[in-house]
């Protein structure tokens, strides 16, 4: 039986970073691609968390100032703005491409991709690669993922 004083709670704190190997979409076989990813508890996830909250409490605060405005000019209320797919996946992406911290090197029709942040969201936005920003999204909202792993099995 293990002697309860040997388990300490801060083995289970979320690590900083996520080294995230890509997956070939069709296999599930890691490639050499690895992907660098803000943990959680991370101050760039922190900072992301707090931008995107307030720019959706800002285009809410929009949309509720329109409602109250066609309200009182007795006109119809107006519909919610939508975006389009390519800009919902832009926006999606760009908010995603925040908690990449790097990756390595890849190549794309020949042509050498390096890490930067454009070619993150450029990457992530690619609807022809939407497997890809579903497993980057996986790695980034599987909290337990950041957990590193205990030194005893």
């Amino acid at each position: 039986m293990t002697d309860i004083t040997d388990f300490d709670l801060a083995d289970l704190a979320y690590g900083e970073t996520l080294e995230y190997a890509i997956k070939h979409p069709v296999t599930g076989v890691a490639t050499t691609w690895v992907w660098t990813i803000a943990g959680p508890s991370h101050p760039i996830t922190i900072a992301l968390n707090e931008k995107i909250e307030k720019r959706d409490r800002e285009e809410e605060s929009k949309f509720t100032q329109a409602r109250i405005a066609a309200a009182k000019a007795n006109k119809p209320e107006p519909e919610r703005p939508l975006l389009s797919a390519h800009d919902r996946a832009k926006r999606n992406a760009t908010d995603l491409a925040g908690r990449v911290i790097n990756f390595t090197p890849v190549k794309l029709g020949g042509k050498l991709i390096e890490y930067s942040p454009d070619s993150v969201v450029e990457l992530l936005s690619d609807l022809s690669k939407d497997w890809l920003f579903s497993q980057v999204f996986g790695a980034a909202y599987n909290k337990l993922g950041f957990i590193p792993n205990s030194a005893e099995t």
